[in-house]
């Protein structure tokens, strides 16, 4: 499957600099150094602070204000049919990223690889602890391997049994 989204940036905070966006350079991002925030001025925002200056800045533009959503350069215009609400709904909790996480679903449902498991499944699922596909394949080896030691423990009361009805023949 074809991984539509860019990964992301280890070094980059996703965020402006709030004091150069005062001074009038609003497009200084700021870079990740350990707890320090930077950017290439050479201001510096301690991570634990930045929250408490972000507050003070109502008007910040968010980056999904900022980052443009393109598609893939191969990708083709395709209408569907959605109900009204469902659109609205997906747009609302996909804001920024509608067209990524559309076209990495679809590619995800044409993998054979993939496994999708909704509704009263699902809900089976959480009721038994089970949230993702690591703890779902967990459980799955942790069967598998009760179910070894079952048959070896059945095995060997077989050779007990047979040795006890020999020996009494």
């Amino acid at each position: 499957m074809p991984n539509l989204v860019k990964p992301l940036d280890p070094s980059a905070a996703y965020v402006y600099c709030p004091v150069c966006r005062n001074n009038g350079t609003p497009n200084s991002m700021l870079t990740r150094d350990m707890h320090i925030l930077k950017c290439n001025f050479g201001h510096q925002i301690d991570v634990t602070k930045f929250a408490s200056l972000a507050a003070t800045q109502p008007d910040m533009t968010p980056m999904s204000a900022i980052l443009d959503e393109r598609p893939d350069d191969r990708a083709i215009r395709w209408p569907i049919f959605v109900l009204p609400e469902t659109k609205e709904s997906f747009e609302r909790k996909f804001a920024g990223r509608v067209h990524i996480t559309l076209g990495t679903y679809l590619s995800a449902l044409t993998d054979d690889r993939i496994v999708i498991i909704d509704g009263e499944q699902a809900a089976m699922l959480k009721k038994r602890g089970l949230n993702n596909g690591a703890q779902i394949v967990a459980a799955l080896d942790g069967m598998a391997k009760a179910e070894k030691e079952r048959d070896e423990a059945v095995a060997q009361l077989d050779k007990l049994l047979n040795a006890l009805n020999s020996s009494r023949g």
